[in-house]
């Protein structure tokens, strides 16, 4: 688990569960502020500064591979409940569904685990692929992670 996660504990990470003192942390990085996304827009990342400024999440919601809803003001809500965090990490508001194969060859202590060097910042990294939609009921793998943040978790959680 991570840190932000181990803070809400088990009887409360439920929506269904009501918890007046949920203060999640927010983990929008400055470059996906809406101050920022009015300067710039990653290459990587949707222009939408907030999820009001979303227009398609029914859609999103229909093509999600995991199931989420949206809570009163319009956010989408983390799949499995509460995490302790809350905003933006990843390109997209909701669901960033990505695929990271694990490529091992050998065994024992000739055992090599495949790696990438990601352009974008230089480190170390699984290779891996992000999941989009070309157009409806028609999905594609983007070839083009390099250019992407690495895929960490469910981007928006309240």
């Amino acid at each position: 688990m991570s840190e932000f996660t181990e803070v809400v504990p088990a009887e409360l990470r439920s929506w269904a569960v009501a918890w007046k003192g949920y203060a999640p942390r927010d983990v929008t990085p400055p470059e996906l502020l809406p101050a920022a996304l009015a300067a710039e827009v990653p290459a990587w990342a949707e222009g939408a500064a907030t999820p009001n400024d979303v227009h398609d999440w029914e859609r999103r919601r229909a093509d999600a591979l995991v199931r989420f809803e949206l809570d009163v003001a319009g956010w989408p809500l983390h799949p499995l409940g509460r995490t302790g965090r809350t905003g933006r990490n990843l390109g997209r508001w909701g669901e960033n569904a990505a695929a990271d194969p694990i490529v091992v060859t050998g065994s024992g202590r000739d055992r090599r685990l495949l790696l990438i060097t990601r352009s974008d910042v230089a480190v170390e990294a699984i290779p891996g692929a992000w999941w989009t939609r070309v157009r409806p009921r028609r999905p594609r793998w983007s070839a083009n992670c390099a250019r992407r943040r690495a895929w960490t978790s469910w981007p928006t959680v309240r």
